[in-house]
């Protein structure tokens, strides 16, 4: 989801191949680039609250498909709240 005030990326959205649909909203400062593999990889637990600490998930594909719907906007609050739980610092308070 791009965050077009401050042209930034404010959060990517991770999805899981399963009867549920799960999906979940990550910020992007908790997700790495591995060029190597050409994904990008998440530290399960780092602040989720999954208690899987230490796996690592990968995200490689964009939405697609006729039943891929973009997530939902997020207000600020909710925002906020995202990047909290994950323990990253948000893009908005940084200067410059």
């Amino acid at each position: 989801m791009i965050d077009l005030r401050y042209g930034h990326v404010a959060y990517c959205t991770l999805s899981w191949d399963d009867d549920y649909g799960t999906a979940m909203p990550v910020p992007l400062p908790v997700l790495a680039w591995v060029p190597d593999l050409g994904v990008f990889t998440y530290r399960a637990g780092s602040g989720s609250g999954s208690g899987s600490g230490g796996a690592v998930a990968v995200a490689a594909q964009p939405l697609s498909g006729p039943a891929a719907e973009p997530p939902a906007a997020k207000t600020a609050a909710d925002l906020s709240a995202l990047y909290q739980r994950f323990h990253a610092a948000p893009y908005w308070l940084r200067s410059g």
